[in-house]
């Protein structure tokens, strides 16, 4: 007895069937959720590297606010300060070395070019949306670099929170375009509990 011969329109609907299951779950898993954990710490218990850096960076004496941030099994810190009418906060490695800068901004700051790029992506993902927070980021560099970059508004991307609303659901997610607006990284950010108000 001959052994049964599988049906080829079948097998390739099975093979188009993994194919999609395999696609769905890797764009599932492409966002990661950002789950923060902020902790204001002490003067004393940031890391002395990392204010010897600040020092460095920013020649005035600012008042500054000291954190320590957990998000998932990363360890960070984070100092956060005004100065020259700019929000800061720049954010530090566990064992105290520059991980990256960033600076609050208003949407007008940004070309039309970038801005328009930015609309357009997001568009995609959502009929409604409103751009709640735009900041100007500085990637790892030299003390050097980064204070050129900083003193001609130069930075290598944008780091943007948006709120979409889509089918009665609100929900929020933070991009990070670059200086083009392309898309570099996409996280979901955990809801808050005004939402009602945005739409």
């Amino acid at each position: 007895m001959k052994p049964p011969v599988l049906d080829m329109t079948r097998f390739k609907y099975i093979i188009y069937l993994l194919f999609f299951l395999v696609t769905t779950v890797v764009i599932a898993q492409s966002n990661a959720l950002k789950i923060e954990h902020e902790e204001r710490i002490k003067s004393s218990e940031f890391p002395s590297l990392s204010k010897q850096i600040l020092d460095s960076l920013i020649p005035l004496r600012v008042k500054m606010k000291y954190y320590q941030e957990t998000d998932g099994d990363s360890n960070s810190y984070e100092a956060k300060f005004k100065y020259k009418g700019k929000k800061y906060s720049i954010e530090f490695f566990e064992n105290g070395a520059l991980k990256e800068t960033e600076i609050e901004i208003k949407k007008n700051k940004l070309s039309k070019i970038v801005i328009d790029s930015i609309n357009k992506r997001l568009d995609t993902v959502a009929r409604k949306f409103k751009i709640e927070k735009i900041q100007e980021h500085y990637g790892p560099s030299s003390i050097l670099s980064l204070k050129q970059k900083l003193q001609q508004s130069n930075p290598d991307g944008y780091e943007i929170i948006v709120a979409f609303k889509d089918k009665r659901k609100i929900y929020r997610r933070e991009y990070l375009f670059d200086r083009r607006g392309m898309i570099l990284e996409v996280k979901d950010v955990k809801r808050l509990e005004y939402d009602f108000l945005l739409f």
